[in-house]
């Protein structure tokens, strides 16, 4: 047998066997076609969807959703690939864009510390170093607190903007801009400063920052006030105020500015005032003028042992708006006067009066210099509504249309001559009126008040003034009232009310405020033998009365009640409904349904507590049978 017969002979053996069994024999050609057939076979199979193990089955749903998402995922996959590549160039392209344009000098000079109100500059060096032209480019500095730039006419605005336009390759660029410190002596001021532009060839706008602080030295124009400590009631004094412009800036249009206490009386002063006796306007405040100074002759007028407070101010102007730049205050108080004089209600400094109440003021007086005082002259002025005046009683004068009492050595003798540590005492009686003149919700916390003045002619060496003059102010509060009343209604049942029978009756009650707010009321009350409870309660507030079956009380809590409240406008009110049954006993008499009424309640203005109770509540007809 020829030898390529032997081949056909083992090749025909080899494709009758089994799978498993492998002919080393077979030609390489042959071997490769069969790998290759294989391979195809795979790849049909994953491309087709096909199963791999068997062409002679159908594909299962499961089968089919997971070569569906798997397409998909594919899909995914390359869409993200082209982003990628895609916004990995447009990165490259904006950072070799941006490159291009880094390189940018930004200098930013100021001074480490600045005077309040003295001008300075902030000095800015750009050099665009780079091969791009830096775009639409601009600063920005943001103000802070206290500060104002003089190259900007709105002085409100706290970011300055200055828009320079583009900046060529190599292009140097140095800008100044002015600003000035208003105010927070010692403090520190931090400065925020950008550079803003758009680099050639992008739309995107990069910004460089720079940070400063400056601090705030004390004012450019220095500020003193001089008081004495203490002065005499009326006592002429004298008080001062020094300026000075210590920078090298000269300021126009300045202005001072002196804050009188309330009782202060101008005299005069070293130099005209301007407006009112407490402004001075200057047209230039220079840096070459020294220290200038003004002095003010006044005298106060107070309780003594009260103190008061005066203030200097200096005002500047920038962009024609005046800036206060420096103040000064001192404090001073009224030392116990040579002639004192006090007062008293009814023996007490805190009385507190009522509607139609009688009040003895008592006026002491007492001269506490080394020295006599002639013809001394005491002057009491009375003020407020709830004042009688028709009830005025005393030795004294009175003056009706100033409503004024006086008293002198024409009544009573000891004001001819006070002597040293000599003291006496003057009175008058007056009662308040028995209605509260209310006409408007406004009309409410009524005071009395009463100022007073004792002066003489006669002035101790060691004062300067042209009389000797103590004060005293003095004022009385009246007290809130209030009113409650219950009315009884019938509802149903026999009227007049009868023997062993039911009456249903709905009882009201009113509650009338006059001249103070109330607060914390309470209203008490039980009810009478034979009758019951019926729970029918309305109230026009937010709280209502309660029953307490146990005890047979009635309690009714109100927050707080305005002033006037019935007087002008409708009363408070609550109303419930009750059952009265008369027994035997009772024949002929007027039926009692509610005890006595007690009403509680908290006086906000004057803190007191008041109270007020009515009758028992009965029937205006008598029990028959």
């Amino acid at each position: 047998m020829s030898l390529e017969e032997k081949e056909k002979e083992l090749y025909n053996m080899g494709s009758k066997k089994s799978d498993e069994v492998v002919n080393l024999s077979t030609p390489q050609k042959l071997i490769e076609e069969d790998i290759s057939s294989k391979e195809e076979e795979l790849q049909g199979g994953w491309n087709t969807g096909k199963s791999l193990v068997s062409n002679d089955f159908e594909e299962s749903s499961a089968d089919r959703v997971v070569n569906k998402i798997g397409f998909f995922s594919k899909i995914t996959f390359w869409i993200l690939i082209v982003v990628v590549l895609a916004g990995s160039g447009f990165l490259y392209y904006f950072i070799n864009e941006y490159s291009k344009s880094k390189d940018l000098s930004f200098d930013v000079k100021a001074p480490n510390r600045v005077m309040i109100a003295k001008p300075f500059e902030i000095s800015i060096n750009l050099e665009n170093k780079s091969v791009n032209t830096l775009k639409h480019a601009k600063i920005l500095i943001s103000l802070p607190d206290g500060v104002i730039s003089l190259d900007n006419r709105n002085s409100d605005m706290q970011t300055y903007e200055d828009s320079i336009g583009d900046l060529k390759p190599n292009a140097v660029l140095n800008k100044k801009y002015k600003f000035v410190i208003l105010k927070d002596e010692q403090s520190i001021k931090k400065f925020d400063i950008k550079f803003s532009y758009v680099p050639q060839n992008l739309n995107t706008r990069f910004e460089k920052n720079e940070s400063i602080e400056i601090s705030a030295d004390q004012p450019a124009v220095t500020l003193n006030l001089t008081t004495p400590q203490k002065v005499f009631n009326g006592e002429n004094f004298d008080m001062s105020v020094s300026y000075q412009n210590i920078s090298d800036f000269d300021f126009d249009n300045a202005r001072l500015k002196i804050i009188y206490p309330g009782g202060f009386k101008f005299k005069e002063a070293s130099a005209t005032s301007s407006i009112s006796n407490n402004i001075w306007n200057f047209e230039r405040i220079s840096k070459v003028d020294g220290e200038k100074n003004i002095t003010i002759k006044g005298a106060l007028q107070g309780v003594d042992q009260s103190f008061f407070e005066v203030k200097s101010q200096f005002f500047v102007k920038f962009n024609n708006k005046e800036y206060l730049i420096n103040e000064k205050s001192s404090r001073l108080s009224i030392a116990s006067s040579p002639l004192s004089l006090s007062i008293l209600a009814n023996n007490s400094l805190n009385y507190v009066a009522g509607i139609n109440d009688t009040i003895n003021y008592q006026i002491s007086y007492r001269n506490n210099t080394d020295v006599g005082l002639n013809d001394v002259v005491i002057k009491i002025k009375l003020s407020g509504e709830m004042f009688d005046f028709s009830t005025l009683q005393s030795n004294g004068n009175f003056d009706s249309v100033t409503n004024t009492m006086t008293w002198n050595a024409g009544n009573v003798s000891g004001l001819r001559l006070l002597a040293q540590n000599d003291q006496g005492t003057v009175d008058f009686t007056i009662r308040t009126k028995k209605d509260f003149p209310i006409k408007r919700i406004s009309d409410k916390n009524f005071i009395l008040k009463l100022n007073g003045e004792i002066d003489s002619p006669t002035v101790p060496y060691n004062v300067s003034s042209d009389r000797t003059v103590g004060l005293a102010n003095f004022e009385t509060k009246i007290k809130g009232y209030a009113e409650i009343n219950a009315l009884l209604e019938v509802v149903k049942g026999p009227t007049p009310p009868k023997e062993n029978k039911a009456t249903a009756y709905n009882v009201r009650l009113f509650i009338k405020n006059y001249s103070t707010d109330l607060k914390d009321i309470k209203i008490n009350t039980v009810l009478e033998s034979g009758v019951k409870w019926i729970n029918i309660v309305k109230s026009t507030g937010d709280t209502m009365p309660l029953y307490n079956d146990r005890t047979g009380e009635i309690e009714w809590q109100i927050p707080s009640i305005p002033a006037t409240k019935g007087v002008i406008g409708k009363p408070t009110e609550a109303s419930f409904q009750v059952e009265g049954t008369p027994n035997i006993t009772q024949l002929g008499q007027q039926f009692p349904v509610l005890g006595s009424i007690l009403f509680t309640a908290t006086d906000a203005f004057t803190g007191l507590i008041l109270n007020s109770q009515t009758n028992i509540l009965k029937t205006d007809l008598r029990v028959v049978n």
